[in-house]
């Protein structure tokens, strides 16, 4: 069995922002934002992630695919519990 928690948002509404690069294209830009208190918690993240990649076979051999790599996320999660009692 596998159990997934993702993190609630708390506090003040705040998030970051990031880029990376790096070696045969491979670039990677993501995002959060998250943010909550007694009645509404949100946390959103996302994540691009592409590389060219190397050829994992021999050249030598007449190979010359790349093994290029792309991957997307998105998550989600969020909650409303409100403090009015109702009759």
């Amino acid at each position: 069995m596998i159990n997934i928690i993702t993190k609630q948002g708390k506090g003040p509404l705040n998030g970051s922002v990031t880029f990376a690069t790096g070696s045969y294209n491979t670039n990677q830009q993501s995002f959060t934002l998250k943010g909550g208190d007694d009645e509404y918690n949100l946390a959103l993240s996302g994540s691009l992630l592409d590389s060219d990649g190397i050829s994992a076979a021999s050249s030598d051999r007449g190979n010359s695919e790349k093994d290029g790599y792309s991957n997307s996320t998105l998550n989600f999660k969020g909650a409303c519990r409100p403090q009015t009692t109702w009759n």
